[in-house]
C-alpha cells in the first residue's frame, strides 16, 4: 500500500474524488512503526489517509477485473483473499501501483535475504556472493524511489566495474 501512496498520495486528491479506494495485497497495512519500509511522510500520508472519509483502505484483496462500458472504466471487482467474496466497487478511474513485494524470488536461498525478501546489501550493493550487486527497491537500501534506484544502480555498476578490473572488492 505504501507505494501507492507514494505515487499518487490520494489524501490530496480528496478535494476533487467523490471516493478513492486503495488496494492492498497483503493483510495489514504498514504502519508508522514499520520504520524499516516507510518513511516519515509515507506514515503522515497513510495517518491522513484513515482519516478521510471518501478514502477507502481495503486489506487483503486482490483485484480480479476492471470494468468498462464502452470504453470507459465503470468499476473495479476484487476478492477478499481470506473469505473469497468476491465484489464490485464503482469507479470512474484508476491508479494501478506496483506492489510492495520485491520480485527476488530468482535469487532466494543463493543470497542473504532479510524475511521481506530483500536482498540485503553493503553500502557498495554488494551482496552476500562476492562479485554479486544488486540495486533498487529489491534491496535493503531505504526509501523506494525511482531517484534512489537509479542512483543505487549506478553505484552498482562502478562497483561490479571495479570488481571486474581488481578481481575482489576494493574497501571505501
Amino acid at each position: 500500500m505504501i507505494d501507492r501512496f507514494r505515487s499518487v498520495k490520494p489524501v490530496f486528491a480528496t478535494a476533487i474524488l467523490a471516493l478513492i479506494l486503495v488496494c492492498n495485497f497483503t493483510p495489514d497495512a504498514f504502519t508508522a512503526e514499520d520504520t524499516r519500509r516507510i518513511d516519515r511522510l509515507d506514515a503522515l500520508s497513510l495517518r491522513l489517509a484513515e482519516e478521510r472519509a471518501n478514502i477507502s483502505i481495503l486489506t487483503n484483496v486482490a483485484i480480479k477485473q476492471i470494468e468498462a462500458q464502452a470504453g470507459k472504466v465503470t468499476g473495479i471487482t476484487w476478492e477478499k483473499r481470506d473469505t473469497g467474496n468476491v465484489e464490485t466497487t464503482p469507479l470512474a478511474g484508476g491508479f494501478v501501483q506496483i506492489s510492495l513485494l520485491p520480485n527476488s524470488q530468482m535469487v532466494a536461498g543463493q543470497l542473504e535475504m532479510t524475511a521481506h525478501g530483500e536482498v540485503v546489501i553493503d553500502e557498495k550493493c554488494g551482496t552476500s556472493v562476492p562479485g554479486v550487486y544488486a540495486c533498487g527497491d529489491v534491496t535493503t537500501v531505504p526509501y523506494k524511489r525511482i531517484v534512489v534506484a537509479i542512483g543505487e544502480g549506478a553505484k552498482a555498476a562502478l562497483a561490479a566495474f571495479e570488481y571486474l578490473l581488481v578481481g575482489t572488492d576494493v574497501a571505501t
